[in-house]
């Protein structure tokens, strides 16, 4: 069988940066783009810190965590200065007590960019079936195609060749994700928040 198709980091995603942007690449007259990270339970996970010391560099964050991939995460690894702000699905009933409506809601609209890394098989398949029963899938039910939503998915060796995973990535993709994929092992979170940003610049 053969293997998935792989995005190489860089791949289609340039941009003529000036001398008047400063390293990130960003106007710095303008506001940060911002960027929704999400995380999933897996074991991939537990370096979802570093993903969000590789997005504030460049970007204004929150980070959605499902109840399993809180178990995993290296809390230390979370930038403690404040600058990332972190939602679980505690919150959603919270909010709606508070506000009459769902962090959800809140949380789409605020966002330019979603970035879901890592990405299990289980949020895969619900996403891909509409289920909507946590916070991160309640999002992805209302998420907006008209912003960018990545999809990192990190699966188990024997999960990546198989028949039903090509039709899943494939149908992400179709669906309007963009799939970040490095075949056979999660892709390097510095590496992902380059893709990401320029990508966001090639488009503004």
């Amino acid at each position: 069988m053969a293997a998935l198709p792989e995005e190489d980091v860089g791949q289609d995603f340039k941009t003529n940066e000036s001398s008047t942007i400063n390293p990130a690449g960003l106007d710095p007259t303008q506001r940060k783009p911002r960027v929704l990270l999400a995380a999933c339970g897996c074991h991939a996970a537990r370096d979802f810190g570093l993903v969000c010391q590789s997005f504030v560099t460049w970007a204004e964050v929150r980070a959605v965590l499902t109840n399993d991939a809180w178990r995993f995460v290296n809390r230390s690894l979370v930038p403690p200065d404040g600058s990332v702000t972190l939602h679980l699905d505690s919150q959603q009933w919270l909010f709606w007590q508070k506000h009459g409506y769902g962090l959800h809601v809140e949380l789409q609209k605020w966002a330019d960019i979603m970035v879901i890394f890592p990405m299990s098989a289980n949020t895969i398949a619900k996403m891909l079936g509409g289920l909507c029963d946590n916070l991160l899938t309640s999002i992805i039910r209302i998420w907006d195609y008209q912003k960018t939503l990545y999809s990192v998915p990190s699966l188990e060796p024997s999960m990546w060749n198989t028949t039903l995973t090509m039709k899943q990535i494939q149908s992400l993709r179709k669906l309007g994700s963009i799939v970040i994929i490095k075949t056979g092992e999660i892709p390097e979170p510095d590496a992902v928040s380059d893709v990401v940003r320029l990508h966001y610049l090639s488009n503004r």
